[in-house]
């Protein structure tokens, strides 16, 4: 477990630790991270593991605390600019919304 004191670093860490892509959502983050918590906590290991599945337990609580932080302290932008990334459609309603055949006709 090597942190840095780079945000970027941090987070490029955290997320190779919990195996999550580059966009998740809140959710899916929890999900990965209630996952990999059952497969390594202490208790559910078998006894010749304990050790390992401990030091692995730590990281995962490390990246997890890194990613939540991170994600409680993130700046939402609420311009069209903003929200348009964050529509999945927008590409396709921008490409089709004033074409004759799917959108308004303008």
């Amino acid at each position: 477990m090597k942190r840095q004191n780079d945000l970027f670093d941090n987070v490029l860490w955290a997320k190779k630790i919990l195996g999550i892509s580059d966009l998740e959502t809140k959710k899916d983050v929890q999900k990965k991270y209630r996952e990999l918590s059952r497969k390594f906590h202490p208790d559910k290991c078998p006894e010749p593991k304990k050790e390992e599945c401990a030091q692995k337990m730590t990281e995962i609580n490390e990246a997890y605390k890194i990613l939540k932080q991170y994600m409680e302290e993130y700046l939402f932008g609420f311009t069209e600019e903003e929200l348009k990334k964050q529509d999945p459609n927008s590409d396709i309603k921008n490409r089709f919304l004033h074409d004759w055949n799917w959108g308004d006709g303008n």
